[in-house]
């Protein structure tokens, strides 16, 4: 009789529209450096969909998910557990599967906070600006807090629709400054703003990116965009034509990535592995 194989351990990303996310590639190629017998794949869940997918996913014996749009706040009420930072900040990026047991995580923070560490060992923020006030800006709010920066500016379209986001980022983000205007009203921002994190799908084709922001950018600020497809963000762009420095959105992409990596296998995660086929699967050369 042949060898009898273990099963492999299935993972998934799971989203409104995930079918192109590089995301397989770069935790696949994990899983095969670190010879770990795994798979992972992309789930589209329609809304008003996710319980009954949900409920899918563990009965197929999904060990771990990665959570994007529009999911990431309204998966919360389906785990067993949330840890302390994504029930604080309402956000899940990361489901973990112990014993039987889902536990949401929020690895984004990670994402942030890695690349701008690693980049700028001595960062010093005082003011940053965080365009959008959705999952991602959650994160980006609880990096800003960890990272000693002493005011945020939230910059939306419509002041009323992100109010209780603020009121609930200022209890969670305690210390930290966060105030909130319209993208009309950030004209008048006389201070420096020494970090720009593009929280949104500002900048990808057919969505310009607003001019606002774009004038308050000057040879000394920091750009960071979320967005990873188109690679040359119109931001990523601008901050080039201005000559300050700029993090691009695979960035963050491969920073959260290693962290759900550590955190369902309790291995330390193959970098090299996980970036190199992220950006072959993004087809950047040179990086």
């Amino acid at each position: 009789m042949g060898e009898t194989r273990t099963a492999a351990v299935q993972y998934c990303l799971i989203g409104g529209n995930v079918s192109h996310s590089p995301s397989p590639a770069m935790m696949n190629a994990a899983f095969s450096a670190a010879g770990i017998r795994a798979t992972y794949l992309t789930v589209n869940v329609e809304v008003g969909q996710l319980p009954e997918k949900f409920r899918e996913l563990k009965q197929a014996g999904v060990r771990g998910m990665n959570v994007t749009i529009p999911f990431k706040n309204s998966i919360m009420p389906l785990l067993d557990k949330l840890d302390e930072v994504s029930s604080r900040i309402g956000a899940v990026n990361v489901v973990e599967s112990r014993n039987g047991k889902y536990t949401g995580h929020n690895t984004d923070v990670d994402g942030v906070m890695g690349p701008l560490s690693a980049r700028f060992p001595d960062l010093l923020l005082r003011h940053s600006l965080v365009l959008g006030a959705g999952g991602a800006s959650r994160a980006f709010l609880e990096a800003m807090r960890r990272m000693g920066c002493a005011k945020v500016t939230v910059a939306v379209r419509d002041k009323s629709r992100a109010a209780t986001f603020i009121e609930e980022m200022t209890r969670a983000c305690e210390g930290l400054e966060i105030e909130l205007r319209s993208l009309r009203e950030c004209g008048s921002i006389r201070s420096s703003i020494d970090l720009v994190f593009n929280a949104t799908p500002a900048g990808s084709p057919g969505q310009p990116f607003p001019s606002e922001i774009l004038r308050l950018i000057d040879s000394r600020t920091i750009v960071f965009d979320a967005l990873y497809r188109p690679v040359e963000t119109e931001l990523i762009q601008w901050a080039k034509e201005m000559g300050c420095r700029g993090l691009y959105g695979y960035e963050m992409l491969l920073g959260q990535g290693l962290a759900a990596f550590k955190l369902w296998t309790g291995k330390e995660p193959p970098v090299q592995a996980m970036k190199d086929a992220l950006l072959r699967r993004l087809e950047v050369v040179g990086e």
